[in-house]
C-alpha cells in the first residue's frame, strides 16, 4: 500500500497557522524536513524501478521482434502492461515531486527566529502593495470598458442600421454589446479575483506572524 504522501504534507501545511512560537516552527520544521526526506527517498527509489522496468521493456520488445508471426499473435505480451505499470510510477513521480516543491516552499516560508519574522512581515507588505496596485489597474481597465459600452449602447439607436432596422435593430445591437462587455470583463474579473484572494492569504499570514512570540 502506498503511502499517503499528500495528507502528510497538507496535514503538516494545515499545522502552520497555530503554531506560536518559534520553538513550535523549529519543531515543525524538523518533522516537515523529514517527511521531505522521506519523499525524496521514495522519488529516488522510484525512479530506480523505473530504470529497471524500462530496461526489461526494451529487451522483450526485442525479443518480441525476433519471434515468428503466428507465435507472437497466440503468445502472451506483457509489454502493454510494463508500459502502463512505468506511465503510472512516472506520473506518481511527478505527484512526488510536486507535494515535496510544496513543502519544501512552506519551509522556506516559516521564519525560525525574530529577525526572519521581520523580514517576512516587511516582505509580505511589500508584496500585498503590489497586488493593491495591480487591483487598482484592473480597476481601472473595467471601468473604462463598462463607460465605452454604455456609450456603445446610448449611441446605438443613432445609427444608419436603427433607422433602417427599428426598435428591434437597436434592441440586438445592445444585447450585442452588453455580450462583448461581459466577455471583454470576465479575464479581468478572474484575475481580480485571484489577486483579491492573494491578499486574503497574505492578511491571514501577517495575522499570524504577529501573533508569534519571540
Amino acid at each position: 500500500m502506498e503511502r499517503d504522501f499528500k495528507s502528510e504534507v497538507y496535514g503538516m501545511i494545515g499545522q502552520i497557522l497555530n503554531l506560536t512560537s518559534f520553538d513550535e516552527i523549529n519543531k515543525w520544521d524538523e518533522k516537515a524536513g523529514k517527511i521531505l526526506e522521506e519523499i525524496t527517498n521514495s522519488i529516488e527509489q522510484l525512479q530506480k524501478n523505473n530504470h529497471d522496468l524500462e530496461i526489461n521493456i526494451n529487451v522483450e520488445k526485442s525479443m518480441r521482434a525476433k519471434m515468428g508471426f503466428f507465435k507472437k499473435i497466440f503468445s502472451k505480451n506483457p509489454i502493454t502492461e510494463m508500459d502502463k505499470e512505468y506511465k503510472n510510477k512516472l506520473n506518481y513521480i511527478n505527484t512526488l515531486a510536486e507535494l515535496g516543491n510544496i513543502l519544501q516552499d512552506k519551509i522556506d516560508f516559516t521564519p525560525n527566529d525574530k529577525n526572519e519574522k521581520k523580514d517576512l512581515i516587511s516582505e509580505l507588505k511589500l508584496k500585498k502593495k503590489e497586488l493593491g496596485l495591480l487591483k487598482k489597474e484592473i480597476s481601472s481597465s473595467m471601468t473604462q470598458i463598462r463607460q465605452n459600452a454604455r456609450k456603445e449602447s446610448d449611441s446605438a439607436g443613432n445609427s444608419f442600421g436603427a433607422f433602417i432596422g427599428g426598435k428591434k435593430y437597436t434592441a440586438q445591437q445592445r444585447r450585442m454589446i452588453k455580450h462583448e462587455k461581459e466577455m471583454s470583463l470576465t479575464p479581468y474579473e478572474n484575475q481580480k479575483a485571484l489577486i483579491e484572494k492573494q491578499i486574503l492569504d497574505i492578511d491571514k499570514v501577517l495575522l499570524w506572524l504577529e501573533k508569534i512570540k519571540d
